[in-house]
């Protein structure tokens, strides 16, 4: 059952309590989480002098994304507050150790290498178990734009996390960034805190006992993906798009390179507007979302315009054309994607949503190695103006074919409200 609260008309546009928490303490933690990823980055090559172990790391990094459905089950299998507190809570621990460390002198690659493996395992856990529940706190009618909003300053927090973090690893020593990033992961406990308990928390750890398996609740996660038509006929045009996305993502450098002298600024700006695109993408969720009722046509429309946006861009070779483009680009993809899992959490129901998002995030989030993979075996045989706009064209073609699958173009908001689940 979805927990309903009464709104609060004294922040941001009457949002109540449990959404302010929610999107204080998630957009905190990321803050802190973009400046260690920075950190890690640097430090590793800093310690070593060797990029192969920069590779290491980014590697560590992605462990979150093979665990995400295992930490699905987890989140339906035990109380999630208490998971989420638990998660934050260790990794502001496994933070103040390395800090500690490295103030003590011991600056080494292992220390490093075992705090990024720690803190991904972490997030793997904490991510579907976050977007599980979220749902249980805020009305369906308020979904889409919590969710909207919450892009907004995730992005946000991003942006600025990245910058602070490439400032600090260059003036300041070396324990200061899992300093800072293990106190916003106790800012976020306090958020975490302040949210209203669910059931018994007291039996957290009780339902170990309890016979089924882990095996068994993922595959009940999975039967369910299967036999729902809107999730099971969307993923194929999902990875289609995702993959052709990070395909081009990858050529991006050498895109630079090419066409545009090699001009880091360019470079920079494209990732800049893509995430200002992002925010604006989420504040419009968060402002129009009432007049969101077709879903399912938003849905569609977002996706095929991220595809013309990449279309254009593979055509022009005109600096501040590109770069609006990728500002559309980040536009037309928070509102699609929002709309997406704001339907999922919708749909899903309560015991089986962990499952559902963290199966689903790691199926859509393996395309991004594979599209870095994919770019240079295709770039060694295709121009890379053909490959970007092929990729492109092949994104806008896969995302009209939406319009053929009749449970995407009728999902609406009102449907929703009125199904059981």
């Amino acid at each position: 059952m979805i927990k309903k609260v009464k709104s609060s008309s004294t922040l941001i546009s009457k949002l109540n309590s449990n959404a302010i928490n929610l999107i204080c303490g998630e957009t905190t933690s990321q803050f802190g989480k973009m400046i260690f990823s920075i950190f890690s980055m640097w430090t590793a090559y800093a310690i070593t002098q060797n990029q192969w172990y920069v590779g290491i790391i980014g590697a560590l990094q992605l462990i979150s994304t093979l665990i995400n459905p295992l930490g699905g089950i987890l989140a339906d299998r035990f109380n999630k507050r208490v998971l989420l507190l638990s998660i934050d809570i260790f990794r502001c621990i496994i933070l103040l150790l390395c800090s500690l460390l490295f103030y003590l002198g011991y600056n080494n690659f292992l220390i490093l290498a075992i705090t990024v493996c720690l803190l991904s395992l972490g997030s793997g856990i904490f991510a579907p178990t976050f977007d599980a529940i979220v749902p249980e706190y805020i009305s369906r009618d308020q979904l889409l734009k919590v969710n909207g909003i919450m892009t907004t300053f995730f992005q946000a927090a991003t942006i600025v996390g990245a910058s602070a973090g490439g400032a600090i690893v260059l003036v300041s020593d070396l324990y200061w960034a899992p300093l800072l990033n293990a106190i916003t992961f106790f800012i976020s406990v306090i958020f975490i805190l302040r949210l209203p308990r669910l059931g018994n928390e007291e039996q957290f750890l009780t339902k170990m006992k309890d016979q089924n398996n882990f095996l068994k609740l993922f595959l009940e996660g999975l039967s369910y993906i299967r036999h729902n038509k809107f999730i099971i006929n969307v993923i194929p045009v999902a990875l289609v798009v995702n993959l052709s996305f990070w395909t081009i993502w990858a050529l991006l450098p050498k895109w630079t390179n090419v066409f545009f002298n090699n001009n880091s600024f360019y470079y920079s700006a494209l990732e800049i507007c893509l995430s200002i695109g992002a925010i604006l993408g989420g504040a419009l969720l968060g402002i129009l979302n009432k007049k969101f009722n077709k879903l399912g046509l938003v849905f569609i429309i977002g996706t095929i315009l991220q595809g013309i946006t990449l279309v254009i861009f593979s055509l022009s070779h005109i600096s501040i054309l590109s770069i609006s483009l990728w500002f559309l680009y980040g536009l037309f993809n928070t509102i699609g994607s929002s709309v997406y899992f704001t339907a999922l959490q919708m749909m899903v129901p309560q015991k089986l949503l962990g499952r559902v998002m963290g199966t689903i995030t790691t199926i859509f989030s393996i395309t991004s190695p594979l599209g870095a993979m994919l770019s240079g075996v295709l770039n060694s045989m295709i121009r890379i103006e053909y490959l970007v706009f092929a990729c492109a064209l092949l994104m806008t073609l896969s995302s009209i074919g939406l319009f053929l699958i009749k449970d995407v173009v009728r999902l609406t908001a009102n449907g929703l409200k009125d199904s059981i689940t």
